[in-house]
């Protein structure tokens, strides 16, 4: 998965509109100029492009894994922990290594509550598995507790 890169600067001001509500398409522009003035760092029609991308990627889609999960060919995507790449069955063919690696057990555990969210599960240390069917999907995974270090699998049915 190829994605576009951010310097820091984007990352700063990316989590700054992911925490907005922003609904109309002029008042995100007005945000992300304002913000990029703030951040010194130049504003474009493709600049406004790659901030939107990353907010719907990860503000209503499911941010990293998302190119998998459109990928009608990938038929599971599992995580085995924080550091470890992503595996993937594509195609009925054997686990294939992808490029996509969470980089803690924190990301690993915001990643599933986003998908308790969407799915309406409680899901909380007292309950830390998921399991849920969304979107012809199984998805089943954990977050991390004082015994368990957070992983998930998702099958596409």
């Amino acid at each position: 998965v190829r994605e576009p890169v951010l310097k820091d600067s984007d990352l700063k001001i990316l989590n700054e509109l992911k925490s907005l509500n922003i609904e109309e398409k002029q008042e995100l522009i007005n945000k992300i100029k304002e913000l990029a003035k703030k951040y010194n760092t130049a504003y474009s029609d493709n600049y406004y492009d790659l901030l939107r991308y990353y907010l719907i990627r990860d503000k209503k889609k499911f941010g990293r894994v998302t190119p998998l999960i459109e990928d009608k060919e990938v038929k599971e995507i599992i995580c085995k922990g924080a550091n470890k790449f992503l595996l993937i069955k594509y195609k009925n063919k054997e686990d294939m290594q992808t490029n996509i690696v969470f980089d803690s057990d924190k990301q690993i555990n915001i990643f599933l509550n986003n998908i308790a969210e969407k799915t309406k599960q409680e899901f909380s240390d007292a309950k830390p598995f998921l399991n849920v069917q969304f979107n012809d999907m199984n998805i089943n995974g954990n977050i991390e507790t004082q015994f368990l270090k957070p992983k998930f699998v998702i099958i596409k049915t």
